[in-house]
């Protein structure tokens, strides 16, 4: 699947991040949420996709990483919920 697609299917699985000024918020994740990074984010481009959210702050969600598992912050319009 190419990354055009990806996004499309994105917002098309996800129409409220397709509108600007109203995407995710910090209220949207928990910890212990799967996720999924954007592909428009390095952290994807480089292979590191899934993680379990940490925590949230009041600007950013803390996400686990599975492949390097590292801890990186994200913006939580840079994040795809996971099933």
């Amino acid at each position: 699947m190419s990354r055009a697609s990806e996004i499309l299917k994105f917002h098309e699985a996800f129409p409220r991040a397709s509108q600007p000024g109203i995407g995710f918020t910090t209220r949207d994740y928990k910890a212990g949420d799967r996720v999924q990074a954007h592909p428009a984010t390095d952290t994807w481009m480089r292979g590191d996709r899934y993680g379990t959210v940490k925590k949230t702050t009041r600007n950013s969600v803390h996400v686990d990483m599975d492949r390097s598992g590292r801890t990186v912050r994200f913006h939580p319009d840079n994040l795809i919920p996971s099933d």
